[in-house]
């Protein structure tokens, strides 16, 4: 049906405009035997929130940058996240969550087709995507594609 069709055109084209975060994430791989979805304990080892399941979920890491927290049970619309030590921005809303010292806790909506993801408040996040209104625009390229 329609609405199959455009969300696929819409995740499609947030699957291109991170291609080149993906060949990043592709080379770490190969050479550093990381895995391109990652479970944060990865990158936060010492944090003993990424070792609960209570906690922790679902949630998962697409390479170090960006930090999914997917609602799994139908009908849902908001989830609780918990996000790693550092300042995170919610990809839909650009609102800033965080603690550079300690994870947090936070809900936010996250309706069918705009999943609970945030991205690391770094300059190299900055550099990889960057997110306008519907419109995601990966820098390097300069490629842009509307979702």
């Amino acid at each position: 049906d329609e609405d199959t069709l455009a969300t696929f055109a819409k995740w499609s084209k947030v699957y291109a405009a991170l291609g080149d975060y993906r060949i990043q994430l592709m080379n770490e791989a190969a050479g550093k035997g990381y895995p391109v979805v990652r479970h944060p304990i990865l990158h936060y080892p010492t944090d003993n929130n990424m070792y609960k399941p209570s906690k922790i979920g679902h949630s998962f890491m697409l390479g170090h940058l960006v930090f999914v927290a997917p609602v799994v049970r139908p009908g849902v619309t908001k989830v609780m996240v918990c996000l790693p030590a550092g300042y995170w921005v919610h990809l839909w809303t650009r609102d800033k969550f965080g603690d550079p010292r300690s994870s947090i806790v936070v809900e936010v909506d996250a309706p069918l087709g705009k999943p609970a993801v945030f991205y690391l408040d770094c300059e190299e996040a900055r550099q990889m995507i960057a997110v306008k209104s519907n419109t995601v625009v990966s820098r390097r390229t300069h490629q842009s594609q509307i979702i």
